[in-house]
């Protein structure tokens, strides 16, 4: 492009049917005293460091002119004239199109369409990750996210000049706008990742309403967006929230029993209030502590609380032949309260926490004493994921076992065989 700057690359694309790897050779041979490093990013592209400087060169091996083409597009090379071109064949230059300097508005609309809807993959996949308790890929499908915000800033300026993140977007944003894209940085921190995402949210209805009213022909409307984000928010809203009958809907009633997360982090929302009104929640067990109860406690909701704090005490495994599992209760009246609680038979959710230990062990525990196989307990206990092992679930069955088996269990904890009726009738769906 005649732009040479003392920070330039150097991009070089080879079109040949050899194979690559057979061409990456004979350069590193040839280049052996020039090249510092050399790395290979992909099976076609190898990354070479030149001298002390370390000068950049992307060396590409393609088989197809239409990928000359693409490096022509992206480089914004107006004319091949103004490149290095070695041609043995005498027929390149003439396939390569002239860069369009004026792309027509078609051309913008079909980009921006196609922004939306990445981002909006990308957008729930960071907010699914985040769910699940999985730091860095919600951070990864968060930051693709604002690949696709910041296209879609440059689109808007009518410039569609990037190959995968566009080029100096950043110097030419306004003060207010810098400071809207510096306030949905990405964040590896978990407890901050719902908020950044709630804020991402509003940073991108805003963007695309604005595009949706300078472009003709976007596809999604506002409504559609708002929509969109909207339902994936409060789909993800709570951690491990899940129907105990969803991997056995024909051998558990759905729409019971439930298990989650504390939902007192969400009172006064509307995703709260839409989740307990659409699975007809009537009670809520909660087995937290209570500073933990302190730090976010229910308040001003209409259903029934129940706290029954429970405590997992710690493993010691300093021998391994001789393990002792201490009890996850600190006293059977604990258990036994639980099952008092469900055999009233109220839609329930059983919540600590983080939805995953505490919840795990009561919710495996109700499930064997109804007669639920142990395989679909275990299915139950990992689906939490959030670093939950099968080695986990072990421990639960070993506390089982010490007890003399789960009825030694449940006649330890003074829960009776007419509480177990009780919650199976309720439970167990029989047809």
């Amino acid at each position: 492009r005649k732009e040479l700057e003392p920070y330039s690359d150097i991009d070089l694309a080879i079109l040949s049917e050899e194979h690559p790897s057979l061409l990456f050779k004979s350069v590193l041979n040839a280049f052996e005293e020039q090249i510092k490093y050399s790395f290979q990013e992909t099976g076609q592209k190898q990354v070479l460091f030149i001298g002390n400087q370390l000068i950049k060169v992307e060396l590409n091996v393609v088989k197809d002119i239409d990928e000359i083409k693409n490096f022509y597009m992206t480089s914004k090379i107006i004319d091949s004239n103004q490149s290095i071109l070695v041609d043995k064949t005498h027929s390149l230059a003439e396939k390569l199109p002239p860069y369009p300097e004026s792309p027509s508005p078609e051309d913008f609309v079909k980009l921006i369409n196609t922004e939306i809807d990445k981002f909006l993959i990308s957008f729930e996949a960071s907010s699914s990750m985040a769910r699940r308790e999985d730091v860095f890929q919600s951070y990864f499908h968060y930051n693709l996210s604002l690949t696709r915000y910041m296209r879609l800033l440059q689109l808007g300026m009518n410039d569609k000049s990037f190959l995968y993140a566009p080029k100096r977007i950043m110097n030419r944003l306004s003060t207010n706008q810098y400071r809207r894209v510096e306030r949905i940085n990405g964040s590896l921190k978990l407890h901050e990742l719902r908020g950044k995402l709630e804020q991402f949210a509003i940073e991108f209805k805003e963007l695309h309403s604005r595009l949706y009213h300078e472009k003709q022909g976007i596809e999604k409307t506002s409504e559609d967006i708002r929509n969109y984000l909207s339902d994936i928010l409060d789909r993800d809203l709570v951690w491990n929230f899940r129907d105990i009958a969803w991997n056995n809907p024909d051998l558990v009633h759905q729409g019971r029993l439930f298990r989650s997360s504390a939902l007192s982090r969400f009172c006064g929302t509307n995703a709260f209030d839409k989740l307990i009104d659409e699975n007809g929640i009537e009670r809520i067990i909660d087995l937290r502590l209570e500073w933990e109860i302190d730090r976010y406690p229910y308040e001003g909701v209409s259903i029934d609380i129940q706290h029954v704090p429970i405590i997992i005490n710690s493993i010691d495994e300093t021998d391994e032949n001789e393990s002792v599992l201490q009890g996850p209760f600190v006293n059977s009246l604990q258990l036994k309260s639980i099952f008092e609680l469900l055999s009233e038979r109220k839609n329930t959710v059983i919540a600590c926490q983080m939805g995953r230990d505490r919840t795990g062990w009561i919710i495996s525990i109700v499930l064997l004493s109804i007669g639920v196989p142990i395989a679909l307990v275990e299915k139950d206990f990992l689906a939490s994921q959030m670093g939950i092992t099968r080695g986990d679930f072990r421990k639960i069955l070993n506390f089982v076992e010490s007890k003399g088996g789960l009825q030694g269990l449940l006649d330890e904890y003074e829960v009776t065989a007419e509480l177990i009726e009780n919650v199976s009738q309720w439970l167990i769906n029989d047809v």
